[in-house]
Order: structure tokens, then sequence, then C-alpha cells
């Protein structure tokens, strides 16, 4: 499964108990790219003045990327893809089923004012 945001990890609706409860599904790799979860000084300070809430969201992305990194390999085939900084871009067809997806294209995003913009 393939999670994405548009906007960042700070700007992330999860609260940290979901999150938990998310990254600990039995049987599940969860994969988080480590530069989805680079901030910019803007975002630091919002964090920083912001609630709590997002700090601790921050916190715990950030230890799961970690952990994942450590730990390598697949458990039971699973995985949990989290990515942040997209934007669901074209919709490609299956190649030999016209009438199916096939995949999704993703452009990058940064945050402009608060907003998601492609780059």
């Amino acid at each position: 499964v393939i999670m994405v945001g548009r906007r960042g990890p700070a700007q992330a609706a999860f609260t940290p108990k979901e999150l938990k409860e998310l990254l600990a599904l039995p049987g599940v790799k969860v994969v988080l790219r480590n530069e989805d979860l680079i901030l910019t000084e803007e975002e630091q300070e919002d964090l920083k003045k912001g609630e709590r809430r997002a700090r601790r969201v921050y916190e715990v992305l950030s230890k799961a990327a970690g952990e994942a990194l450590e730990a390598g390999g697949t458990v039971g085939g699973k995985e949990l893809h989290i990515m942040f900084f997209r934007n669901p871009a074209e919709i490609l067809p299956h190649p030999s089923d016209l009438s199916r997806v096939g995949a999704v294209r993703f452009e990058k995003t940064r945050l402009v004012g608060g907003r998601a913009v492609g780059t």
C-alpha cells in the first residue's frame, strides 16, 4: 500500500496515537523516505511554535524512518509506503487491460504559503 501526502510530515493530519497504531500493524513493514522528512527552516519554526500534536507526529515519523532503515527486509511480504510532498499527476492504464489502472505518476510538491504546489 502506498499512502501519499501532498504536503509534508509537519502538516500530516494523523494523531500520534493513530500513527503509532498504523506503524505497529503486525506483519507490515513501513517504508519512509528520509528525504521526505527534511523540513525547511520555516517548517521547523512552525513546529516549534505550533501544536504539540504536530511535533509528536513528526517525532514518531522520524523515529519510524530510522527504525525502518535498521530493520531492512520485508515482514510477511506486506509493505506500507508513506510518501510526502507528492501529488497525483496522471493515472496510467494497465498495459494489458486499458480499462484497469496500471500505475499512478506523481509529481513532487513543495509548500508555498502553506499550500502544496507542483514543482
